[in-house]
């Protein structure tokens, strides 16, 4: 769907599709350009920690920490109701 949308032109993007490393990794390059300077790419499922084996965080993690690293930004993690951080973003210089 990223690809209907023009580059620079969003805001805020939160991505809770297909929870494999590579299609997480996918979903992250395809949306970046879609975001503005100053916007916020989020994201589902980072750490879940109710779930056996951390669940779906063990696919998501690596594919959000190579994205941070190849785009030299940081990711910050998201308190949800039971205050633990289920979700992450990124802020796009």
């Amino acid at each position: 769907v990223a690809v209907k949308f023009l580059d620079g032109s969003l805001d805020f993007v939160y991505v809770d599709g297909c929870h494999r490393y590579s299609s997480v990794l996918a979903d992250l390059s395809g949306w970046w350009p879609k975001i503005k300077s100053g916007g916020l790419l989020a994201g589902h499922d980072f750490i879940c920690p109710h779930e056996p084996l951390g669940g779906w965080g063990q696919e998501i993690q690596p594919a959000v920490v190579e994205f941070a690293s190849l785009h030299s930004v940081d990711i910050w993690l998201v308190p949800e109701m039971t205050n633990d951080p289920w979700s992450y973003y990124f802020k796009k210089p």
